[in-house]
């Protein structure tokens, strides 16, 4: 055997080896999206200065009462004092302030489209923390789909929302120190979905029952949180996806693929 065959066979068999490795491991699910709402301004400031619009009830943008809340002073939403706590978890959090008897037992939609992903089957879950006054006012995720498969018009995408809505323990109408903030998880692998028919400044109500077009692309998403009664709190939210590893069957055509080239080596 040649000194140049002995290395070929040695990289194809290096080569079947690392892909056949390769296809035993499972794709593992990534952050492809957080949002933590940062403020450190000393004031609240509008939620439009991250990228996020409110709409309410009829679809009509809601002003006035969304806020990125300022937690400067509070002890309370410190990431060393608050529940999760992790490094990347900053000082900051949407908040709707809700006391007012005219805001109470609307519908609200907290949605962006400052990220896209596709296809959307590529989601694994999304999650996000809450802290609302009211602990019965449920929170749903929501998420825009571009079914006709026309990119550049979102005007005639899809909305859903999912059938899961979360609540938590206890409320608390003023953020004190120590407080928790309940992590919430929309698990898509086992997730029920229904359509949300929004059209801004036209209509925000949920409908039937739907599945997900998986092939679609992931143009928009958020929080559907009907029906009120207080204010609510939402930080980190976060989308999971997983990477784009292929299948372990792809992996192994193309490990067998390599063997033709051990053969021929073979022969020589």
């Amino acid at each position: 055997m040649t000194c140049h065959a002995f290395r070929t066979r040695l990289f194809a068999h290096a080569l079947v080896a690392a892909l056949l490795i390769a296809a035993s491991q499972a794709a593992q699910a990534t952050v492809a999206y957080r949002e933590v709402f940062p403020n450190s301004t000393g004031a609240n400031r509008p939620i439009g200065e991250e990228g996020w619009y409110v709409h309410f009830v009829d679809g009509t943008v809601a002003t006035g009462e969304t806020s990125i809340g300022n937690p400067v002073g509070s002890v309370a939403l410190d990431p060393v004092a608050s529940n999760p706590t992790q490094s990347d978890f900053i000082r900051g959090y949407y908040y709707r302030n809700g006391f007012a008897a005219s805001a109470q037992n609307k519908d609200y939609l907290y949605w962006t489209d400052e990220f896209s992903l596709e296809p959307m089957s590529l989601v694994e879950s999304i999650q996000w923390d809450q802290r609302n006054s009211v602990s019965t006012d449920p929170l749903q995720a929501a998420i825009r789909l571009d079914v006709p498969g026309t990119p550049a018009d979102t005007s005639d995408d899809l909305w859903f929302a999912s059938t899961q809505a979360f609540t938590h323990a206890d409320g608390e109408a003023v953020v004190t120190a120590g407080g928790t903030w309940y992590t919430m998880t929309v698990d898509f692998a086992t997730a029920n979905w229904l359509a949300l028919d929004f059209v801004p400044n036209s209509s925000l109500a949920l409908g039937t029952p739907s599945t997900l077009p998986t092939t679609a692309a992931l143009t928009g998403f958020g929080i559907y949180a009907p029906n009120l009664l207080g204010p609510q709190r939402l930080d980190n939210y976060t989308i999971n996806a997983a990477d784009m590893v292929p299948e372990p069957a792809t992996l192994a055509l193309l490990a067998f693929g390599a063997l033709p080239l051990l053969r021929r080596r073979r022969r020589a």
